[in-house]
């Protein structure tokens, strides 16, 4: 098990422009349950558990890197599928900006982070799930597959982290 799947990324492509799945992708940029939560979420963890726990910290910031990337990626689709990638969302047909009040932060032990962690990691792959049931588009599909394939090797990860403390 490793910090992310094997499979190499499909490229950040799409068939046309599309404001419905661009509308998902810029909840995926910037949602409270988004890429950019999930990287602030690991920076504060890491920094959070350093002394306590140097090996979660390690995974915390690791993470946080292929969390980065997800970030790119989906910044890229918005893009193609005609969006501007800003740090945003649409709720109740506004727009609303990422706030780090999405961000769990808390003064908690190591195995409370690594418990938020999991929490969010799953939530991911249910939204990420939700998108594939309603996404035509093969090459946004495939990279939804692939992003979701990161986010079950977190899980993974972090219930055996758990396991361990």
């Amino acid at each position: 098990m490793g910090i992310q799947a094997g499979s190499p990324y499909p490229p950040p492509r799409v068939q046309g422009h599309n404001p419905a799945y661009a509308e998902m992708m810029l909840c995926n940029i910037g949602a409270p349950n988004s890429e950019t939560s999930a990287v602030a979420f690991y920076r504060y963890a890491h920094l959070m558990s350093l002394c306590e726990d140097r090996e979660a910290s390690l995974l915390f910031h690791k993470v946080s890197m292929v969390e980065m990337h997800h970030l790119d990626l989906f910044g890229q689709l918005a893009l193609e599928l005609g969006a501007e990638p800003r740090l945003w969302y649409c709720r109740n047909s506004r727009r609303e900006y990422w706030s780090p009040r999405h961000v769990k932060y808390a003064h908690c032990s190591v195995t409370d982070l690594v418990r938020h962690a999991l929490e969010d990691e799953r939530a991911a792959i249910r939204l990420y799930e939700c998108q594939l049931e309603r996404i035509a588009d093969p090459h946004i599909a495939a990279l939804l597959q692939r992003v979701a394939e990161d986010e079950r090797e977190h899980a993974k990860l972090w219930e055996e982290v758990l396991g361990r403390m």
